[in-house]
């Protein structure tokens, strides 16, 4: 239910999973806080701009995707 998923690679890589029956307009915000290793983003079966994952490898980089009922979209 979290809108917004801070996230800090500095441990390691890690995935974060989108959902896999998430609802038309349902919006997140994926934010790499701090980096050191890459953050993959899972679409969970779903494209995210017509690709499989996603990855953020910058301290600062943040992306904000919304469902438009088939895939995830750059919003």
């Amino acid at each position: 239910t979290d809108d917004n998923i801070v996230c800090d690679t500095s441990g390691g890589a890690f995935s974060v999973w989108l959902p896999g029956s998430p609802e038309t307009g349902r919006v997140y915000t994926i934010i790499l806080e701090t980096a050191g290793n890459t953050l993959t983003i899972q679409g969970n079966g779903k494209n995210i701009d017509g690709a499989s994952t996603g990855e953020l490898d910058v301290a600062g980089d943040a992306v904000q995707l919304v469902f438009n009922g088939t895939q995830w979209n750059l919003k």
